[in-house]
């Protein structure tokens, strides 16, 4: 990332990324790899329902370990929100496994799809409410940097 052109060229695939750390510029592979890789076995495998929730859930630990261990992110509130994020994954995901097995009542999984909405849209709510305060706080800046410039 020294070499300005480049930088200008390249920017955005690492915009936000910690480029002093060359194990932080791997998250944007892992996450492609990741998305690749689940949906491969979705489409491949289509009918071992419980071995492509498996794996799903073993990448999202994998994902989930590396934004510990790395805090790819240079805001710390980013790194913050993806965990949370790949947290609310990890659960719902979990959460699927109950759909797959007969020996619950069809009561008790409509509870647990239940829980599986309530769940995703906190974590909406949460992520929207991330954009809005981001938003909000660039405006602010944006304002004051105009007024002082005048």
């Amino acid at each position: 990332m020294e070499n300005k052109e480049f930088k200008h060229d390249y920017e955005c695939f690492y915009e936000g990324l910690r480029t002093n750390n060359k194990t932080a510029l791997k998250f944007n592979v892992l996450f492609l790899v990741r998305r690749y890789t689940i949906a491969l076995i979705f489409v491949v495998m289509p009918t071992f329902r419980l071995c492509n929730m498996a794996i799903f859930v073993i990448w999202t630990f994998i994902t989930f370990s590396f934004l510990i261990t790395d805090k790819p992110f240079d805001k710390e509130e980013q790194n913050t929100t993806e965990k949370i994020n790949e947290g609310v994954v990890f659960i719902v995901t979990y959460l699927c496994f109950t759909f797959l097995d007969p020996k619950y009542s069809r009561k008790f999984v409509k509870q647990m799809g239940w829980i599986y909405i309530s769940i995703c849209s906190l974590s909406i709510i949460y992520n929207l409410s991330q954009v809005l305060l981001t938003s909000i706080y660039e405006m602010k800046d944006n304002w004051k940097s105009k007024r002082e410039k005048r």
